[in-house]
């Protein structure tokens, strides 16, 4: 230790500061560098979160609120069977609903977080297609007015129906599914910051 004081009173008053200021500018770097890093971390799991967890939980309440628009329409339209014109309008906007659901599926389906969530999604894709199978033919025949009582309407429904019902609880277990992702992402970025 001796030695290092010797060592160092060897140098000018002059050459001491410059050392000192080398060495603060060094530390400096050093912690800016490790922020940086950290930084960039930071802002990959931020984008990542807005391009996978945000937009899935955006699209799974929308997904939600058009099943139950779209099924709304169906029951609406099972009541009033025989009332050409309401059964007309709940029908067109069942339609409509249907398009709009397959649209959200599939961007769900190309842009899903992870492998689970898009195998998820096709077995939603499935059972909105048995549930269409199941329920359409009812529907074109009651438009017809070949079916007139809503309780024929709904006996023949009864397998779209049950398909419909599944189709509920899957979209339930994604949105359970995507929200623990969004709660992981979360929890990751607040360990990191």
């Amino acid at each position: 230790m001796q030695s290092w004081i010797t060592w160092l009173r060897g140098f000018s008053i002059r050459a001491r500061l410059i050392a000192c200021m080398g060495l603060v500018v060094g530390i400096g770097l050093l912690v800016g560098g490790g922020m940086t890093v950290q930084l960039l971390v930071l802002k990959s799991s931020l984008d990542g979160f807005a391009e996978q967890e945000f937009m899935a939980t955006q699209k799974v309440g929308q997904l939600a609120q058009v099943l139950g628009q779209m099924r709304a329409n169906e029951s609406a339209a099972l009541i009033n069977t025989g009332d050409s014109v309401t059964v007309e309008a709940e029908v067109k906007a069942w339609n409509a609903h249907h398009t709009e659901l397959v649209a959200v599926l599939k961007e769900l389906s190309d842009k899903a977080p992870n492998a689970a969530i898009a195998e998820q999604v096709k077995a939603m894709q499935t059972l909105l297609g048995a549930y269409d199978k199941g329920i359409r033919p009812t529907l074109d025949l009651m438009l017809s007015n070949a079916i007139s009582s809503s309780a024929e309407a709904f006996q023949s429904t009864g397998e779209g129906r049950a398909q419909a019902a599944e189709l509920d609880k899957a979209a339930t277990r994604l949105r359970n599914d995507v929200e623990k992702l969004a709660q992981a992402r979360r929890e990751q970025t607040g360990a990191t910051v």
